[in-house]
């Protein structure tokens, strides 16, 4: 009976955060509302419970979304760009953890605690090598939290030269309900062999690829209803919200310089990937922007979809990102 008041008080914040945020017009309000809505009932300790079967639709949800629109294109310019996008990205977390170093951070935490990649993977990884995994979480949550705020005021704030030019409205049919049958079974078939199989994100990455293929070859276009698309992205931010904590808060006037530096480094690491993605890569402003941002993967991509942002490419960057960082955090964890 607790399992399912806490889902159902899950499932009521993470909507009507985005529903206030949506009425304040904030951008991006389905994740950032349901990410502070739930984010503070779970500083008050209220129970609440997402369960893996609802991670697993959100996760099939925004793979479809980012799937139908799939339409990046490989050229050498952009392989180059990729390449050199990895490079900024582990370098940049090597750098970070070894400042976090100098000013006072065990060698090993210090590392884990920089990996620029996804929560939940980074502090897996740490308690698999016994790292101190508190401290972990407590640098992951800052900068995941902080970035997925400010990521989006940011984007706002861009002229409307500078973002990616919507597309017309799309003629090609609608999917019918068997099309829509097979669709799903295919995607869930795919994304339960690759979450079998153990590969990162498999889940999220079966249901874009099934989509990206079916659109390809199909006349028809899936068209997530936009209530429920709203829907699954408030669940992905309310998902990021309930990883910050009383406890993880509390150790946070010990660690104020060592965090300052941390976001500070970070910020320059978000910069110099916006120009990267920007100049070389030839990205509009706002898609560049949310390829850059180094918070969550599902949360980063889910709300470069509410902003209308050339999700494609947005999930190719984060997806870069978020493996070349497992590997790192892999060769760390066997290394130090």
């Amino acid at each position: 009976m607790e399992h399912w008041a806490g889902f159902l008080l899950f499932v009521l914040l993470s909507i009507a955060g985005w529903r206030t945020f949506a009425r304040m017009r904030v951008p991006a309000a389905p994740v950032l509302g349901g990410m502070v809505f739930v984010m503070a009932a779970s500083l008050i300790s209220m129970p609440l419970c997402l369960p893996s079967w609802l991670r697993f639709v959100m996760s099939v949800t925004l793979g479809i979304s980012i799937g139908s629109r799939a339409q990046v294109r490989i050229d050498r310019k952009t392989a180059g760009t990729a390449f050199c996008f990895v490079l900024l990205v582990v370098g940049g977390s090597l750098v970070i953890g070894r400042a976090l170093f100098h000013l006072g951070i065990p060698y090993r935490t210090a590392f884990f605690a920089s990996l620029l990649g996804g929560l939940n993977e980074m502090v897996f990884m740490a308690q698999e090598f016994e790292i101190d995994s508190v401290q972990v979480v407590l640098f992951q949550t800052v900068r995941m939290c902080l970035l997925l705020a400010v990521i989006p005021v940011l984007a706002r704030r861009l002229p409307a030269s500078e973002r990616h030019p919507r597309a017309n409205a799309d003629t090609a049919a609608a999917l019918s309900r068997f099309d829509w049958g097979v669709l799903l079974l295919c995607s869930t078939a795919l994304s339960l062999l690759l979450s079998w199989l153990h590969v990162p994100a498999g889940k999220l990455l079966g249901a874009a690829l099934v989509t990206a293929l079916y659109t390809r070859t199909s006349p028809f276009k899936p068209r997530l209803h936009p209530m429920w698309h709203s829907a699954a992205l408030s669940f992905i931010g309310g998902s990021a919200g309930m990883q910050v904590t009383a406890v993880g808060l509390l150790s946070l006037p010990g660690l104020i310089v060592p965090l300052l530096a941390y976001l500070c480094l970070t910020a320059l690491a978000v910069a110099l990937a916006y120009l990267l993605v920007r100049r070389a890569g030839g990205c509009d402003a706002l898609t560049a922007l949310f390829s850059a941002s180094m918070g969550g993967l599902s949360p980063s991509i889910a709300a470069a979809d509410a902003m209308g942002a050339d999700v494609a490419a947005v999930t190719a960057f984060q997806i870069l990102r978020y493996f070349s960082v497992i590997i790192l955090a892999l060769t760390l964890g066997y290394l130090l």
